[in-house]
């Protein structure tokens, strides 16, 4: 109904004598009648939405024709193997993920749609002991096709083959022992010869020649280690200090150790830490039990920190715990090479009941002509369906964003127009109707249909190839919609 006002006709004051004369209560109701008739409906608003020629192939050898109409922001959210905590993700070849399992140890192998990148099946897989805590993992470039796993309760060091098909047990390659004085690996990652490894349980930085287990370096750092990276300019590594809101570093060349105080007025917590695609290294604040203020920051070649700070409504309070940057270190919009795709993930992982913790996805682009005085280019805000799930960590991929839900086991995975064309997306700080990460409702989209059918890519026999119980096996046929969905996990209605 179309919202009244009296600026077409004065209305004689309300009385208790007036109500008692019909004649004028009638006169009254024509008077809103003629207000209401007067103001005319408003137009209905279009927005054009960005759209993109398919560039995925289909399993046999041919293309998609024609163009297909994007959504602006798309959230499904998949049910991986039941585990407390799911933790790291890594893409192995072209349609296979990893993730690791630290509560029992397991990684899990998720077949992926060859167009769409959707998980369509998935398996586990014992790696060590149940209590070794597999955690850490990064994709090998010196050995292709294998990755680095940490058993951080064992505090060892292993390269798996995890093998291109869900039936394939993952191998144990090769398998590398800490130094007597330190333990409980969390982060590995591969820099040439040599491994790089976050000690969180001990507090030490690590650095361990994979080729010759016997030439290492320990350094000692404040509590606790998580990330490391190595600066793309400089060559110094650095690693995020989540307990002593500090980020440390190297100077190889001297061997000069240091820690970089992160100032309150900026936040707390760094954990997130990675190299990025204007040569220098970039980190997230968490923040505490009460919530984030938004906050993620870079390191530039001199040690020097810049922070920057979200200004969507749903960011500004929000705690940062991850970061990627675009899967091609560029925008998927043509457009100059300065300007860059940041990915950023919030989370409720230390969010108290009454605390803010949002878990969502944030995009961002800017420029680098104009980062140095702070200023972002574009921010773009996708909230999960599922609220409270503790997202843990973030992977950019050719088919859109996948993000590791820890609390409820869960993989979601983040496609449509925010994913592949940021740049041509109106940020939310001027669009006023993206208040709450979602655009504007419309049900005038056309999708096109997926031409394979998924139930041929599972196995034949699932369960008697794999060996595995009912529940370890996913059925995609209970996510087909198109529409942004939620799943409430069975632990959050039981109430833990």
């Amino acid at each position: 109904m179309s919202s009244i006002s009296n600026s077409d006709a004065q209305l004689r004051p309300f009385s208790y004598e007036a109500h008692q004369n019909a004649e004028y209560e009638l006169e009254v109701q024509q008077q809103l009648i003629k207000c209401s008739q007067v103001l005319e409906p408003a137009p209905l608003q279009r927005i054009s939405l960005a759209s993109y020629e398919s560039q995925f192939d289909s399993p046999d050898g041919s293309f998609y024709t024609g163009k297909r109409v994007s959504l602006p922001k798309v959230a499904r959210e998949y049910p991986m193997p039941d585990a407390r905590e799911t933790h790291e993700m890594a893409v192995v070849g072209r349609d296979l993920l990893v993730i690791t399992q630290q509560s029992n140890s397991t990684l899990v192998k998720v077949l992926l749609h060859p167009s769409t990148g959707r998980p369509v099946a998935c398996a586990r897989y014992l790696v060590g002991d149940f209590w070794d805590g597999l955690h850490g993992l990064c994709s090998s470039v010196v050995y292709a096709g294998d990755v680095w796993v940490s058993l951080q309760y064992k505090s060892q060091i292993v390269r798996l083959n995890p093998g291109m098909d869900l039936a394939t047990p993952p191998r144990i390659v090769q398998e590398i022992a800490l130094p007597p004085s330190v333990y409980g690996p969390h982060c590995v990652c591969e820099c040439g010869q040599d491994l790089w490894i976050s000690c969180k349980d001990s507090s030490h930085v690590v650095r361990i020649n994979h080729a010759n287990p016997q030439d290492y370096s320990i350094y000692p750092c404040s509590r606790r280690p998580i990330f490391i990276a190595m600066h793309p300019t400089s060559g110094d590594f650095y690693a995020s200090l989540d307990l002593s809101n500090k980020i440390w570093r190297l100077i190889p060349s001297t061997q000069e150790t240091s820690e970089l105080d992160i100032p309150s007025v900026h936040g707390t917590t760094p954990v997130g830490l990675i190299s990025g695609a204007d040569k220098n290294v970039w980190f997230t604040l968490l923040g505490n039990a009460n919530g984030g203020n938004g906050t993620f920051g870079r390191i530039l070649s001199d040690g020097a920190l810049e922070f920057f700070s979200l200004s969507v409504p749903v960011g500004v309070r929000a705690g940062l715990i991850h970061l990627a940057f675009d899967w091609e270190y560029s925008p998927k919009a043509s457009g100059p090479p300065h300007i860059h795709h940041l990915w950023l993930l919030s989370s409720s992982l230390i969010a108290s009941t009454e605390g803010y913790g949002v878990d969502a996805v944030f995009g961002i682009l800017f420029d680098e002509n104009e980062v140095a005085d702070s200023r972002i280019k574009c921010q773009h805000s996708i909230s999960l369906p599922t609220q409270r799930c503790k997202n843990h960590r973030i992977l950019p991929h050719r088919t859109g964003l996948f993000v590791s839900q820890l609390g409820i086991s869960s993989l979601a995975h983040v496609s449509g127009a925010a994913a592949f064309k940021p740049a041509e997306l109106v940020g939310e700080t001027t669009d006023r109707y993206n208040f709450f990460g979602q655009g504007v409702s419309s049900s005038l989209y056309y999708i096109a249909e997926d031409p394979i059918n998924r139930s041929g890519l599972l196995p034949r026999s699932p369960s008697s190839i794999l060996n595995l119980p009912a529940s370890e096996e996913m059925d995609p046929r209970k996510h087909r919609s198109n529409s942004i969905i939620g799943r409430a996990s069975k632990r959050q209605r039981n109430g833990r």
